[in-house]
């Protein structure tokens, strides 16, 4: 009995020296180690880490779109006719005289704002007398007096007024005008003009100077009246101007005489 415990301890040192060295027993004590041998069990092999999601890639930011083209700024109205009614031309006539040096009539635009006046009182003109005015043919009148009313202008049924001026421009009126005061600056010899002999200068003087006041009050009421400027197309206040700048002169070149 005592033989077979000494048996079985040195068949187990055999076998631990055999797995120590390697031997070819050493399978065969691990095998008789496993747990299905009956040995002590092999500790459990660690549990393998969770493995970890990769984190999501960052969402790419979104391409920027491109900025809607600018629409062309639409282009601008045409601004409205700013020119004013006197200024806007009705009709061009030729000159009644010859105001001019060449041998062709100088022509003159009639503006609507004229022919307002001129159908307007005292004048109120009629079709008839415009058409003398505008140098129009008689056969034409109905279209002129649609061309009137496109404008705004009704004339009169039996003018009021008519006078050598009425188919006088207001145009060739202040040319005629400003011709006879050349003329009148040109041909006067103001210097040569008679005047009384002052015995006293300073009261020839003084009258001469109250004189030339009362010349300018003139002028300036004959400038004021306006039925006086309608019914002569503005030839009479600028007649009377050119009267005026001469007896002016006259004075101017008395009293200069005077005081030497």
């Amino acid at each position: 009995m005592s033989a077979l415990p000494c048996l079985h301890t040195v068949g187990r040192k055999r076998q631990a020296l055999q797995v120590a060295t390697g031997g070819p027993s050493a399978k065969l004590a691990i095998f008789n180690q496993s747990p299905l041998a009956g040995g002590a069990s092999a500790p459990p092999s660690p549990a393998a880490p969770p493995s970890t999601a990769a984190p999501p890639s960052p969402a790419a930011p979104p391409s920027p779109t491109a900025p809607p083209s600018p629409t062309a700024p639409p282009s601008p109205a045409a601004p409205p006719s700013t020119a004013a009614p006197s200024q806007q031309a009705f009709q061009s006539v030729h000159s009644l005289l010859r105001t001019c040096s060449g041998h062709q009539s100088v022509r003159y635009q009639i503006t609507v704002e004229e022919i307002r006046r001129r159908t307007a009182l005292p004048e109120c003109m009629s079709l008839n007398t415009l058409t003398a005015l505008l140098r129009t043919n008689k056969n034409l009148k109905r279209d002129l007096r649609q061309q009137l009313q496109e404008v705004g202008v009704t004339p009169g049924t039996v003018t009021q007024v008519t006078s050598l001026c009425s188919k006088l421009s207001e145009g060739e009126a202040k040319d005629l005008c400003s011709s006879v005061g050349a003329l009148a600056a040109r041909s006067l010899r103001f210097n040569e003009v008679a005047m009384l002999p002052a015995s006293d200068p300073t009261v020839a003087t003084g009258r001469a100077t109250e004189f030339k006041q009362q010349l300018q009050h003139l002028a300036d009421q004959v400038r004021c009246s306006e039925q006086f400027s309608l019914l002569t197309h503005t030839l009479g206040p600028g007649m009377v101007e050119v009267v005026v700048d001469v007896l002016h002169k006259c004075v101017d070149t008395h009293i200069s005489n005077v005081s030497n």
